[in-house]
């Protein structure tokens, strides 16, 4: 009989958004503990609606916390960019804060995207002497879902923590970007070994730069 894998989705995230509130609560003297709802946190039951827009919609998993809401939106199927972009922008319109979390592929999909438009917006197309650049985009947080049955989250910031401390470390703004790489913290030789996904120059087969 085969064994059946635990399954990762909205009621994971929820759980792990909700212990990490009450941890950063106990870690942050005075800060309110102002999650939303029967456990002061927001459901998909929750609509958003952008400021003096008409349209509703609903996030995965959406949170208040010391004046801000965070949504969590864990993107399973296919999506191009545009569509993360024009989705951002809408919640940056309602003034949520939102953050995404992939499964790996997905991830790596999208890293090497934006790791194009930097290239060709941030460096005009060549490559610094480095080789390689960072491929997040500063107004697209995203992290990766590494290890579904362990819950563990990676990122291109070279880090791999507990979905738990993932959502502390958004909550109490540690998950930041620098230097085209989202991470905890903002020194990437310090976060835990993870996953690095930079957009490196090409090569020709004597491993010489194009």
């Amino acid at each position: 009989m085969a064994t059946r894998r635990p399954s990762f989705g909205r009621s994971s995230a929820r759980r792990a958004i909700s212990k990490a509130a009450v941890c950063s609560h106990r870690a942050i003297p005075g800060e309110p503990l102002a999650l939303s709802g029967r456990m002061q946190l927001m459901t998909t039951m929750d609509a958003i609606q952008a400021q003096g827009g008409a349209r509703l919609w609903k996030a995965d998993v959406l949170v208040q916390w010391a004046g801000r809401r965070i949504a969590i939106e864990i993107q399973r199927s296919y999506q191009h960019l545009r569509d993360f972009e024009r989705r951002q922008q809408r919640y940056r319109d309602a003034d949520v804060e939102c953050v995404w979390l992939l499964p790996r592929d997905a991830y790596h999909r999208l890293a090497k995207a934006t790791g194009r438009v930097r290239l060709k917006e941030e460096f005009g197309g060549s490559f610094p002497p480095s080789g390689s650049i960072g491929p997040c985009l500063r107004h697209l947080p995203v992290a990766s879902l590494h290890d579904p049955e362990r819950a563990e989250i990676a990122g291109a910031g070279l880090f791999r923590v507990t979905l738990d401390a993932w959502c502390r470390a958004i909550l109490e703004r540690q998950f930041q970007w620098s230097d085209g790489l989202w991470m905890i913290g903002t020194d990437p030789s310090s976060p835990i070994s993870g996953i690095h996904s930079p957009v490196t120059r090409p090569t020709n087969a004597t491993g010489e730069p194009r």
